[in-house]
C-alpha cells in the first residue's frame, strides 16, 4: 500500500451495508446503491468476511482509517442517542412549553384552552390567541336604562339581560350601592319573573329629577 496513502472515505446511500465474497477477495456492496471508497491513489481489500457490517451516519461521512496493514473504523453515533444537548425555557415566569428530549425527539407540551372565551390557532409561524367575546359575554358600559326621571318614577329596564354581580350603576357620575342589608341606592331585579333574567332597575334613594343622568356598566348575560 502506498506510503501516500492516509484515509479512504466511505460513503454508501443505505444505512447497512454487506461485505460479499468474490473469488479469492471481498467486495463491498450497497443493499440499495453501489458503494463508493474515495482515494486518490490507493486500493483496499478486505479478506475472509462474512458479516453484515451496520452503521450510522448523521451528518458527516463515515471514514476508514488506513494505517499500514491495520484497519480501523471510528464508532459511530448509535441510532435514536442524539446529539448531547437538550431544550431550555427562558425566563422564569409561567408554565414552560419546554418538556424534555427522548433520544433525538424534542418533547413540548400543547397548547390548549379550557374556556370557549380563549380561542387558540396554529399559524405557519405563529399560535394566535384570541377572545371570544360571544362566548365571554360582551361588556357595555355607558349605557342609559329607558324609564322617566320625573321625581316619581323608580323603575328604569336595561336593553339587555345581565349579569346581576357585574352591574355598576351610576347616578350623575357617582356609583350607586346596592347592599343585601338594606343600605342600597338601588335594586336589580327580573322584570318578567324568576328565571326570566335581570334587566330591571329600581332606584331606592331619592327618586331622579330630568336633569339628571342614570348610567350602568355590566355584562351581558343571564
Amino acid at each position: 500500500m502506498s506510503e501516500d496513502c492516509q484515509t479512504l472515505t466511505l460513503s454508501a446511500g443505505t444505512m447497512q451495508l454487506t461485505l460479499t465474497p468474490s473469488g479469492p477477495e471481498l467486495t463491498l456492496m450497497a443493499m440499495d446503491q453501489p458503494l463508493t471508497l474515495l482515494s486518490d491513489c490507493c486500493s483496499l481489500t478486505l479478506h475472509s468476511v462474512e458479516e453484515v457490517l451496520t452503521f450510522s451516519v448523521t451528518d458527516v461521512p463515515l471514514v476508514l482509517s488506513v494505517d499500514t496493514i491495520d484497519l480501523t473504523m471510528g464508532l459511530p453515533i448509535p441510532v435514536g442517542t442524539g446529539e448531547a444537548n437538550t431544550g431550555a425555557n427562558c425566563g422564569t415566569d409561567g408554565v414552560c412549553v419546554f418538556k424534555t428530549k427522548q433520544g433525538v425527539v424534542l418533547v413540548f407540551r400543547r397548547l390548549r384552552s379550557l374556556s370557549d372565551a380563549i380561542e387558540i390557532e396554529e399559524k405557519d409561524c405563529s399560535i394566535d390567541f384570541d377572545l371570544n367575546l360571544d362566548a365571554l359575554g360582551a361588556f357595555k358600559y355607558n349605557i342609559e336604562p329607558s324609564g322617566e326621571k320625573d321625581g316619581i318614577n323608580v323603575v328604569y329596564l336595561l336593553p339587555d339581560l345581565i349579569k346581576q354581580e357585574t352591574l355598576r350603576l351610576y347616578r350623575n357620575g357617582q356609583r350607586q350601592r346596592e347592599s343585601a342589608t338594606g343600605d342600597s341606592d338601588f335594586t336589580i331585579e327580573e322584570s318578567g319573573g324568576v328565571g326570566s333574567g335581570f334587566d330591571l332597575i329600581e332606584i331606592t334613594s331619592p327618586t331622579l329629577l330630568s336633569w339628571e343622568q342614570l348610567t350602568a356598566d355590566y355584562q351581558v348575560g343571564a
